[in-house]
């Protein structure tokens, strides 16, 4: 029988660790979620370092849990809900790679040094919020054309009744509840996701995780849940390197910053929407 306050540790990687900690501290029964570094080949890596694409590391998150008051299964339904698991890093430029450089993961200048709109054009006075210059420049972006972004089945949850499969979905996938087709993650819910170490990952603690993950992939794939195979890594947890403090609670604690704004705040508000029954319930009611 496992004891009220027994808890188990989950580590997952699914792009920028700014996102994936707002995520998962939303979800009931999650007591911690640590950002970090794992599967590198650097000890006590600084986020430099892994920023350079080097070391090896993903970008992760040590989540804490209660297997009372949730599930490991709850836990990746949400994770492969909340990021498109079918991007390999990529050097390429596209949406993704675009938008990262173009949002740089870091500190707005002080106001008074920010550029300043000429004339009047959306701002009342030299003291007006720089929002309009963000929108201004966000305004301009080039996205890729709708109909060449990953799509995502309309029957999601909905896979064959395989008598070799069935066994392992039904214990492991009850009732898996996704999102509707036009609010499944997307390229553009990947942002950060264009180097090594935004990586979709899930590094398993536990022989029953590895096996749990493996069923949810295949799942996924024997539906064509995104149209395209999966590429999250399934691997055993290596040590998990807690990251820099600056790091945490990012979302929370920055939430003028554009990244936050343009990035996190549409993930969580679908997150909100898709999963309110595995949310913890004061959230999305401010």
């Amino acid at each position: 029988m496992v004891s009220e306050n027994a808890t188990e540790i989950a580590i997952l990687g699914g792009g920028c660790f700014w996102c994936t900690e707002a995520v998962f501290k939303m979800m009931k029964g999650v007591s911690s979620v640590l950002p970090g570094y794992i599967g590198g080949t650097v000890p006590n890596p600084s986020y430099e370092q892994v920023s350079s694409g080097t070391t090896g590391h993903a970008e992760a998150v040590q989540v804490t849990y209660n297997p009372q008051l949730t599930t490991y299964n709850n836990l990746l339904t949400v994770f492969f809900g909340s990021h498109d698991p079918t991007t390999r890093p990529s050097a390429d430029i596209d949406e993704t790679s675009v938008v990262s450089e173009f949002l740089p993961r870091m500190e707005m200048p002080a106001k008074d040094t920010m550029p300043q709109a000429s004339g009047n054009v959306g701002m009342g006075t030299a003291d007006s919020d720089q929002t309009p210059v963000v929108s201004e420049s966000l305004s301009s972006m080039e996205m890729p054309a709708k109909d060449t972004m990953p799509q995502a089945s309309d029957n999601v949850g909905m896979g064959t009744a395989d008598s070799d499969q069935t066994p392992v979905v039904s214990e492991f996938l009850p009732r898996m509840e996704m999102p509707a087709k036009d609010t499944m993650p997307q390229a553009s819910d990947n942002v950060g996701m264009g180097t090594a170490q935004y990586r979709s990952a899930i590094f398993y603690t536990t022989p029953e995780q590895k096996k749990q993950a493996e069923a949810f992939i295949k799942y996924i794939n024997d539906s064509n849940e995104f149209g395209a195979p999966v590429v999250t890594e399934v691997v055993p947890a290596t040590e998990f390197f807690v990251a820099e403090d600056y790091h945490r609670d990012y979302f929370a604690t920055h939430p003028g910053n554009p990244y936050c704004e343009v990035v996190i705040n549409p993930k969580l508000e679908k997150v909100q929407k898709e999963f309110a029954h595995l949310l913890k319930h004061n959230v999305g009611k401010n």
